[in-house]
C-alpha cells in the first residue's frame, strides 16, 4: 500500500529526534521540551501534508461521511 514516510522524512525526523537527545543529555529540559514540542508539531505537517498522496483515489466511490 501507500505510505506517508519516505527517506527524506525519515532524516527530517532523526535530525528533531537527536536535537531533543542533546538537550536531554544536556539536561536542558526547557530546550528538550522546546524541541519535542517543535518536532511533533512537524511530524504532524509531514504527516497531513502528505496524506493526500498516501489515499489511493476511488472516483467512483462516494467519500465516506463521518456518523
Amino acid at each position: 500500500g501507500h505510505h506517508f514516510e519516505n527517506e527524506k522524512s525519515w532524516r527530517t525526523a532523526i535530525t528533531e529526534h537527536r536535537v531533543v537527545v542533546a538537550a536531554i543529555a544536556a539536561r536542558k529540559v526547557q530546550a528538550a521540551r522546546d524541541a519535542m514540542h517543535l518536532h511533533l508539531e512537524l511530524s504532524q505537517q509531514r504527516f497531513a501534508d502528505a496524506w493526500p498522496l498516501a489515499m489511493p483515489t476511488q472516483p467512483d466511490k462516494p467519500a465516506a461521511r463521518a456518523a
